[in-house]
């Protein structure tokens, strides 16, 4: 350790900063060993501090998580009910990265607002203050107040490229700013000073003892882990390009179609989503998907399937023999109905109790076109039981209530998609350009 600390003579600015080192046991005394340095305190350094605070306080993030969890069910169970659960997640997920984004655009100048008025109240803001290092203690000096605490007492360590930061058990905190140093090698000896004094338990955890902590250096300083968030990055870049032009390409409405047009026709359905008219529900042919477990008789309905065909096909239905099996040669489209679309819509088949007609007008009909063969295997199965001539690529799937998505929302989705994909690239360019291991000048 030199003995003396001063401004390099090419300065002709003077520094704010005087440190003072003498060789550890070079005089007896409660002076031995002592360190002293001086700055002047700003609303800079309030700020810098109160924002280190933020992004790390437990309490913080509890309190973040705990919206999260309050929030997101909320936003979720507000979507239209017509929605498809992944279209639900992902729209919750999007209003929510919203909502605390403008919480952030808001909070941050209140924040800043709140730190400068305490600031402006405090009667040391500007002063000089004054911290002197012993062997068993830290004291701070300022015009108005001094204290001291053991190294004991000192619960948490913290060095960034701005600030040594030591936090005292009694609530007080020491925030020594870069620029109190005439260059870096004092800084890093001064932190290195106290490290050697604290109870290990206040310093930060070593980079082998977190394997959370050892990835996210990897992922963020390593040219190979840079190298993987900007593939991620590139693959969100490219599923929120794809979805921008699928949603650009999609339609604006459901295509209008009969119920006859489709059943004479044996070509897939002209557009995504469909309204057909003139159709009727054959509820004879209502098949329920339901799961339940071993220990109860309990089950829970997943979805229902029914016919929505001609009247021409309802009359052949109608009056074919006891026990025949239906055919299918002219009746193409099955609906998908959720368990609450059904209990609004049609809730006498709910409670069999309640079923008293064979048939039931329902026109239109608004639904995303699926392919048949995502209807789960045993339901096919049972399906073609007592049936004849339904083949699958010839049947369409009808998801009941699905609309067509608002093309400004999902625009906005994938913008937010690519956002956060081009934020994956950051980490990589820092690496490439070198910005990330600039100096500290003070």
């Amino acid at each position: 350790m030199s003995t003396q600390f001063t401004e390099p003579p090419e300065h002709p600015k003077p520094t704010e900063t005087a440190i003072s080192a003498e060789p550890l046991a070079a005089k007896p005394g409660p002076g031995s060993g002592q360190i002293t340095v001086s700055y002047t305190n700003t609303l800079r350094d309030s700020l810098v501090f109160n924002w280190y605070l933020t992004f790390h306080s437990r309490v913080g993030w509890m309190l973040i998580l705990g919206l999260l969890i309050v929030i997101f069910p909320l936003i979720y169970l507000t979507i239209p009910p017509g929605t498809s659960d992944s279209q639900k997640l992902l729209t919750s997920g999007v209003v929510l990265l919203i909502v605390f984004m403008i919480a952030a655009l808001v909070a941050i100048p209140l924040g800043i607002a709140l730190v400068w008025l305490i600031w402006i109240c405090d009667k040391t803001r500007g002063a000089k203050v004054t911290i002197a290092l012993f062997q068993d203690s830290i004291n701070l000096e300022t015009p108005f107040a001094s204290s001291q605490n053991k190294w004991t007492l000192i619960r948490k360590l913290r060095k960034t490229p701005r600030f040594i930061m030591l936090s005292a058990q009694l609530g007080t905190a020491v925030l020594v700013p870069r620029r109190a140093f005439v260059c870096q090698e004092d800084f890093d000896e001064f932190y290195q000073w106290c490290a050697d004094r604290v109870d290990a338990s206040a310093l930060p955890a070593s980079p082998g003892s977190s394997w959370s902590a050892r990835g996210v250096r990897w992922l963020t300083t390593s040219f190979m882990g840079t190298t993987c968030l900007a593939i991620l990055g590139g693959f969100l870049v490219a599923m929120g390009g794809f979805g921008i032009a699928d949603t650009l390409n999609g339609p604006d409405a459901p295509t209008r179609l009969t119920i006859n047009e489709l059943e004479r026709s044996k070509d897939p359905p002209p557009s995504r989503y469909l309204e057909i008219t003139g159709g009727h529900l054959f509820w004879p042919e209502l098949y329920q998907d339901a799961v339940g477990t071993r220990l109860s008789r309990e089950t829970t309905t997943i979805a229902y399937y029914v016919p929505l065909v001609s009247p021409e096909v309802v009359n052949e239905w109608k009056f074919a023999p006891a026990h025949a099996r239906l055919p299918y040669d002219k009746a193409r489209v099955f609906l998908r109905i959720s368990p609450d679309d059904m209990r609004r819509d049609f809730p006498h088949e709910v409670d069999s109790r309640m079923a008293t007609v064979l048939s039931e007008a329902k026109s239109p009909v608004i639904g995303r076109v699926s392919h048949f063969k995502e209807v789960p295997k045993h339901m096919r199965q049972g399906m073609m039981v007592g049936v004849t001539e339904q083949e699958a690529d010839r049947m369409i799937l009808l998801e009941y209530g699905d609309e067509v998505p608002s093309k400004p929302l999902w625009i906005g989705v994938g913008f937010a998609i690519v956002g956060l994909g081009v934020l994956g690239f950051t980490p990589l360019g820092l690496k490439v350009f070198g910005r990330g291991a600039r100096p500290v000048r003070a």
